[in-house]
């Protein structure tokens, strides 16, 4: 009975000596894990600080979702040079502690307090990584800081101008955002602001053109020497006040002042919003 009684005691001590074990090795893989992921952090952060260019094609995936722009790994090489070229005292430091979380996919996202300094002022941007396991490599597979998420948030689908969101579901928006086009020299959204059937005016066509990526086989056709940037900015740029003088639901006549005189345009309703139709008319409410 004795000798039973010390066999089971055995087992017992050789189990609960396994399980020690296990929670162990359990604990060293945790540590081990977290370790890495620091040291991913550590690299990349000396990386910025000695602009090496090596080490950023080791640490980046072929693909990164570079500051919520999807980029290729020489794209993103080649902003952070253009970064370090324009601010050659560029320095960083990781302040605190590493926070380690679960992000979407499998993928781990590594949150921390990144101090910038630049130009003598140092300014805390709180950032992250997502890295992801890739052939038993950590991978950088995203890079952003949390200011600017909620600045690109913010202006999505936004007018940079006054923070006014445009929709063009009023006439008056559309001169506004030919006014904004000729002050601040983009002329990208001038594309969006055509007669989408093409029954406007030449002038109204060469506008939109100007946008550079305007898709139109009837525009291109015509002759817009009269149009060019230059002169469009001279147009619109003093633009102000656009105000509805004539409104039938489908034409809209708006007057707008331009330093000493008022002119006007005419817009074309097709379906819920308002595009361009002719863009300088001699008589207000003329059509």
């Amino acid at each position: 009975m004795k000798k039973l009684n010390l066999l089971i005691l055995i087992a017992f001590g050789i189990i609960s000596c396994t399980n020690e074990q296990r929670n162990e090795t359990k604990l060293t893989d945790t540590e081990n894990s977290q370790n890495e992921f620091i040291d991913i952090v550590n690299k990349w952060n000396l990386a910025n600080n000695e602009k090496d260019v090596a080490v950023f094609s080791e640490l980046y995936s072929e693909k990164v979702d570079f500051y919520k722009t999807n980029l290729s790994k020489n794209e993103c090489i080649e902003k952070k040079l253009s970064l370090f070229k324009k601010y050659p005292d560029y320095y960083q430091q990781i302040f605190g502690k590493i926070e380690i979380s679960n992000s979407v996919e499998l993928n781990t996202k590594l949150s921390f307090i990144k101090k910038v300094t630049i130009n003598g002022k140092t300014t805390d941007y709180p950032s992250y990584l997502i890295v992801s396991k890739k052939q038993n490599e950590l991978k950088i597979v995203a890079e952003s800081d949390f200011i600017t998420d909620k600045n690109l948030t913010k202006n999505e689908n936004t007018e940079v101008d006054n923070n006014k969101q445009v929709k063009y579901s009023e006439p008056e928006e559309v001169l506004e955002a030919i006014f904004f086009a000729a002050r601040t020299k983009d002329f990208s959204e001038l594309k969006n602001l055509c007669d989408p059937q093409e029954k406007g005016d030449v002038e109204s066509l060469c506008a939109c053109r100007l946008s550079g990526n305007y898709n139109s086989e009837y525009a291109n056709r015509q002759d817009c020497s009269n149009m060019t940037k230059e002169q469009f900015v001279l147009y619109f740029r003093n633009g102000k006040n656009p105000r509805v003088v004539k409104n039938d639901g489908i034409y809209a006549t708006v007057e707008y002042d331009a330093g000493n005189v008022s002119p006007n345009m005419q817009l074309v309703k097709r379906g819920n919003r308002w595009y361009i139709f002719i863009l300088s008319s001699n008589e207000p409410g003329d059509y």
